[in-house]
């Protein structure tokens, strides 16, 4: 019914009463997981249908989308209908019936009564699940650049220029090989005239939005047009809440991938993504455990500290509000949602770096080694020179137009000279706030790794979606909670394994297990890992290292006195394959599949 396939594997008998006489009924009925989706598809507007208030409805709330109890058949739906009919439109298309539960609504509603909606279906989940096996599935393999990656290197070299007072001006990446920009106006339109009702209900929502939109225009980050083109894209735009911010509580997204009404390519479409070029994350974690003296901090609003040059701006134009009229604007810099801006700023960086190599050696060696996006992890074996790099840091981005923020650190000393409105505002050594670096948290105060995981709720039903979406929730990248992780693996593998749909209840058998995990998750204290992997003035180095296999990787180090430490550093875990096979075969495979689970780990470690 309604798109929705189930099965029935019990009776049971039921009796139900009118909520209004002493009317009740007894049938029999099968029991089923899911009858149908919310009734009705959405709310319908009561207060223009003009029901008889003295009419005893059989649901007082049919206008308000719920769940179906219940489904009678239509033999029992005959026997309770009693004479009696109004019409409550001019045609036929929608009819009270009296019965002896009380009156009920039947029919269709024209689509002038109802809300004139544009749906959106806006899902992590794929992203999530990619994040997390991407993770997973790690290789360390030397990638070639391929022709567009290369022509965006050359393109980018050709056209990079510096302002006056430093800043960086870059040029979009256009793909020649790709169809005509298409006419993107009239959605843009649609979106910013839905904003306004929405600014209508929601003040609070109104009043974050124009305060980004009113710093954009203080910082010369947009500019009004005052003579209007056909030529360029326009960018629709929507704000996006980010409670887990210190700095900002929404940002404005702008939508360079938006289908234009004439059918023509998107932005998004038509721009080369170029390469990436920094490491991933997995390396950047395992540097930064090296370090006797950490420096955590992030670059203020990066990507909008790169200007876009002047014939690039028509396309990126949007719409917005000058005393309630809609007026043109341009995005002057980078922006993000543009295809080619993480490319972009990331190359700026990196260009800086090479520009300022002789006057800030330090800053140039960490702009293009420790930097994740706009977060920089980094560190030192001594408190002087972990001084220097905060200095030099500061100074050469400054001489670009940049700021460094968010300042944190393992030591009181390091941070001496940088201003205290740019320190992070949970930093603080004498207590156990906790900072998030790259989707891990940390400890200052004892210098830790720490993870909290939150306790998923227990229910009388679990689909295939919630369950994936909650496992890929979890975030390990150096593979610290391999166990815990293992065994959320196996559960996902069985999913897969009983092919069932995105919103069917999994088998009695995955609840179980999935049930009892999460109870488990819930008696877990919080954990955490020490950061530091080595003794200080370490001069000798070692590193040691049916349902599933994993790797570990422990380091060995030992000072001048004798004094060893040893660590793990970190894991890899996999579920035995999904494919049957004769136990020999199996044992064969599962040892070469151990050692191929190494060797990425390994690479990285050598490399490093």
């Amino acid at each position: 019914m309604n798109n929705l396939n189930t099965t029935a594997s019990y009776l049971t008998d039921i009796t139900f009463r009118s909520i209004h006489s002493e009317f009740k009924k007894s049938l029999t009925c099968f029991v089923v997981k899911e009858i149908t989706d919310l009734v009705p598809n959405e709310p319908v507007p009561r207060n223009r249908l003009n029901i008889p208030k003295q009419l005893k409805l059989a649901d007082p709330h049919f206008e308000k989308p719920a769940s179906v109890d219940m489904l009678i058949g239509s033999g029992p739906t005959l026997s309770i209908l009693c004479p009696g009919q109004l019409k409550i439109l001019n045609n036929d298309n929608l009819i009270l019936q009296k019965t002896k539960l009380g009156w009920i609504l039947g029919g269709n509603l024209e689509s002038t009564y109802l809300s004139k909606s544009s749906r959106c279906l806006v899902t992590s989940l794929p992203f999530d699940l990619e994040r997390f096996w991407r993770l997973e599935e790690k290789l360390d393999e030397e990638r070639t650049l391929s022709k567009d990656e290369l022509y965006c290197e050359e393109h980018f070299i050709t056209h990079v220029k510096r302002s006056k007072d430093g800043r960086y001006i870059v040029a979009l990446p256009f793909d020649k090989m790709k169809g005509k920009l298409g006419n993107s106006k009239q959605t843009a339109l649609k979106q910013l005239l839905y904003l306004r009702k929405r600014f209508q209900r929601d003040h609070e929502y109104k009043r974050e939005y124009t305060k980004v939109i009113e710093e954009y225009l203080k910082l010369g980050h947009m500019t009004l047009v005052e003579t209007i083109g056909d030529d360029g894209f326009y960018l629709p735009h929507h704000g996006v809440p980010k409670l887990d911010s210190l700095t900002t509580m929404l940002r404005v997204v702008f939508n360079a991938s938006v289908t234009p009404s004439d059918g023509g390519c998107s932005l998004n479409d038509c721009l080369l993504v170029g390469p990436t070029i920094q490491d991933d994350l997995i390396t950047l974690l395992l540097r930064f455990r090296t370090h006797t003296y950490v420096i955590l901090a992030d670059i203020e609003k990066m990507y909008r500290q790169f200007l876009v040059r002047d014939s690039d701006r028509k396309y990126q134009k949007i719409l917005w509000f000058v005393n309630d009229e809609i007026r043109e604007f341009v995005l002057n810099t980078v922006t993000f949602g543009v295809a080619a801006a993480p490319f972009l700023a990331i190359r700026c960086l990196h260009q800086l770096a090479d520009d300022e190599q002789e006057r800030f050696p330090l800053a140039a060696k960490i702009l293009k080694r420790d930097m994740y996006v706009d977060n920089m992890l980094t560190g030192t074996n001594s408190v002087e020179e972990a001084r220097s790099i905060c200095t030099q840091m500061t100074q050469v981005l400054r001489t670009a137009g940049m700021n460094m923020r968010q300042w944190a650190t393992n030591d009181p000393n390091i941070l001496n000279d940088i201003e205290s409105k740019n320190l992070d505002a949970n930093f603080d050594l004498s207590n156990d706030n906790t900072l998030k670096t790259l989707g891990i948290r940390w400890r200052a105060k004892t210098d830790s790794f720490v993870y909290k995981i939150k306790p998923i709720s227990v229910t009388e039903r679990f689909t295939k979606r919630k369950i994936l979406s909650e496992i890929a929730k979890i975030f390990d990248p150096l593979g610290l909670l391999g166990p815990i992780i293992l065994f959320a693996k196996k559960i996902m593998q069985d999913i897969w394994k009983a092919k069932i749909d995105w919103d069917e209840t999994v088998p009695n058998d995955i609840y179980y297990q999935w049930n009892e995990f999460c109870l488990q998750l819930s008696c877990l204290p919080d954990m955490s890992f020490n950061r530091h992997i080595l003794t200080n003035d370490a001069n000798e180095i070692q590193i040691h290292g049916e349902t599933g296999y994993g790797a570990c990787i422990y380091m060995r180090s030992k000072d001048t006195f004798g004094n060893y430490k040893i660590t793990l550093i970190c894991s890899k875990s996999r579920v035995a394959p999904v494919k049957t096979r004769s136990f020999h075969s199996f044992v064969k495979r599962f040892s070469q599949q151990r050692d191929m689970a190494t060797r990425p780990s390994m690479a990285t470690t050598k490399r490093n």
